[in-house]
Parts: structure tokens; C-alpha cells; sequence
């Protein structure tokens, strides 16, 4: 009977054990977080004379053999991430008349030519714009000048902008001029 007796209690015991280890409140606490990565964006926008130029270009009258147009062109990074601006313009008459009589006033200061680019030298951060690439348009006289009477002369700006981060310039861009 003594071995029945410790046979119970033991199981009351172990019972008892049990219950109140179910019943035992812990601390307990836990943390999670959401990373959100916003990326970046590069874009640009050109501007002349002050003012932002969309579709349409800017048109100059009467322009005659010896004129100069002041046509101040600055780029404006119009995005959020830092960036670096190559442009170029190219002068061409129409009908098909050679341009070489037009000179355009480089900023050859802020800007290094490389590869049939202009390439700004700084880095130009989000909603940052840019020294002018050019400031003055000329008609050169000359010897055949009669030849471009009627004639239309455009001026062609084409710009780009890349990322600044993690070598995108070097890697994109031939003939790009500076090692970073």
C-alpha cells in the first residue's frame, strides 16, 4: 500500500507541476522594422536665356551676316539624385549650306570637351543647375554670304545626364574626361 500511496503522490505531484507551469506569465517582447529604399532619380532640363525650353525652340529673326545672339544655355538637374551633364550643340543651315561660318561662345571654364561632348566639371546635385555651356551665337561674314540669304540656321542642343554614383559616367559615357 506504501508503494500505491507514493505512486499518487507522485502523480499528484507531476499534475500539480504541470498546471502550474501552464499557468506562469513570462516577459516577453519582440521589434521588427520595414527598410524602405526610395530610389533615386536623374533627369534634365534645358534652359535658355532664362527661360526653361520645352518642345518648341526659341527662334531669332533677321540674323544676318555678322549678328550675334546672346543664347545663354544652362541645364538644370530636375532630378533628386547628384549627377554629372554632357551636352553638345551642332549648327547647321537649312537648305544644306555649310555651317563653319557660326561660332558659338563655349564656357570653356566649367566645361571640357571630350569625344564631340561637352562635359561639366562638378557634380550637379538635385534641383541644381549649371554654368552656362554657351553664351553668344555669331553669323561669321564672308566671301559667299549672298548664298544664305532665306537660309534658316538651327541650333541643335542635345543634353544628358547620368548618376553620379558607382562609376555609371565611366562606364556609360566614351571619351568621359574625369577619373573619380
Amino acid at each position: 500500500m506504501k508503494k500505491k500511496a507514493i505512486l499518487i503522490l507522485t502523480i499528484i505531484a507531476m499534475t500539480a507541476s504541470l498546471a502550474v507551469a501552464g499557468t506562469l506569465a513570462w516577459f516577453t517582447g519582440d521589434a521588427s522594422v520595414a527598410n524602405v529604399f526610395n530610389a533615386g532619380s536623374v533627369d534634365v532640363a534645358i534652359y535658355e536665356n532664362e527661360d526653361l525650353v520645352d518642345e518648341e525652340s526659341l527662334t531669332f529673326d533677321d540674323f544676318v551676316p555678322g549678328d550675334t545672339e546672346e543664347k545663354v544655355v544652362t541645364f538644370k538637374n530636375t532630378g533628386t539624385s547628384d549627377a554629372y551633364i554632357r551636352a553638345k550643340a551642332t549648327a547647321s543651315w537649312g537648305p544644306e549650306l555649310d555651317a563653319s561660318n557660326i561660332t558659338i561662345d563655349y564656357n570653356t571654364k566649367d566645361w571640357v570637351s571630350s569625344n564631340g561632348w561637352y562635359y561639366y566639371k562638378d557634380v550637379v546635385a538635385g534641383g541644381d543647375s549649371t554654368t552656362p555651356l554657351f553664351y553668344t551665337v555669331t553669323f561669321e561674314p564672308g566671301d559667299n554670304d549672298n548664298a544664305y540669304q532665306g537660309a534658316q540656321l538651327t541650333v541643335q542642343v542635345d543634353v544628358e545626364a547620368i548618376q553620379a554614383a558607382n562609376g555609371a559616367a565611366i562606364d556609360a559615357w566614351e571619351g568621359f574626361p574625369f577619373a573619380y
